[in-house]
C-alpha cells in the first residue's frame, strides 16, 4: 500500500456549522412551502430550492457527486506516509474483513 501523505478532515460540527444549518432549514421550509401552496417560484427560487433540498433533504458526506468537498470540511491533519499515524492506518487497512452484513446497525 503505497501514498505519499494522509489528509484528515473534519465536517458537519461545530456551532457556526449548526447556525448554518438551521439557516438553510428556515429557507428550505420557506421555499418548499411557498412551491406546494402557491407553486410561484422563480426560476432563481427553484435552483435554491433544490440547492438546498441537496443541504437538508439528504445524507451528506464528505465528498459530494462532483467530487466537491462538504462546504463545512476543515482539513485537520496532514501526516507523511511514514508518519507512526499513517502507519497504524495501513495496518487497519489491510486487516482481514470478515462477511458480517450490516454489523453497524441495530439487530
Amino acid at each position: 500500500m503505497a501514498f505519499d501523505y494522509v489528509e484528515t478532515y473534519s465536517f458537519q460540527r461545530g456551532t457556526e456549522y449548526e447556525l448554518q444549518q438551521e439557516t438553510f432549514a428556515k429557507e428550505y421550509d420557506k421555499l418548499k412551502s411557498r412551491k406546494s401552496k402557491q407553486n410561484d417560484l422563480t426560476l432563481e427560487e427553484e435552483e435554491r430550492l433544490s440547492d438546498l433540498n441537496k443541504l437538508c433533504g439528504f445524507t451528506q458526506y464528505l465528498l459530494d457527486d462532483s467530487n466537491q468537498f462538504h462546504y463545512s470540511a476543515k482539513k485537520t491533519n496532514t501526516f507523511i506516509s511514514t508518519d507512526s499515524k499513517a502507519e497504524l492506518l495501513k495496518d487497519i487497512l489491510r486487516t482481514k474483513i470478515n462477511d458480517v452484513p450490516a454489523w453497524m446497525c441495530a439487530q
